[in-house]
């Protein structure tokens, strides 16, 4: 059971990592920052990756499964299936578990 419990923890802190990155100052989080003397990068995903990491490797594998799917949704087809932040945060084991295997029986059937 704490496994569930870590892989959700990690869940939740991704999608709280990217609600902040939503609302986040986009100049402050560009690549360009690291270059600019006197003000660093805003490294909200190095600080979030480290507390899932040290909650463990199932909190760990919570947190890199949401980035997985939010970035693999953004960068396909024009970001058409990408889902909110909030999908994430709710998301149960039950939920994903159940819908693998729904994925899986329909990949069967054709």
């Amino acid at each position: 059971m704490a496994e569930i419990n870590s892989r959700s923890m990690g869940r939740k802190l991704a999608a709280a990592m990217l609600k902040e990155i939503e609302g986040a100052d986009t100049d402050r989080l560009a690549i360009e920052q690291r270059y600019h003397e006197g003000v660093p990068q805003q490294d909200i995903f190095g600080r979030c990756l480290a507390e899932a990491s040290a909650s463990g490797p199932d909190a760990a594998a919570g947190f890199v499964s949401v980035l997985n799917d939010f970035l693999a949704h953004a960068l396909t087809r024009g970001g058409a299936g990408i889902m909110a932040p909030d999908f994430y945060r709710d998301l149960t084991d039950a939920r994903v578990e159940r819908a693998a295997t729904a994925q899986i029986l329909l990949l069967r059937r054709a």
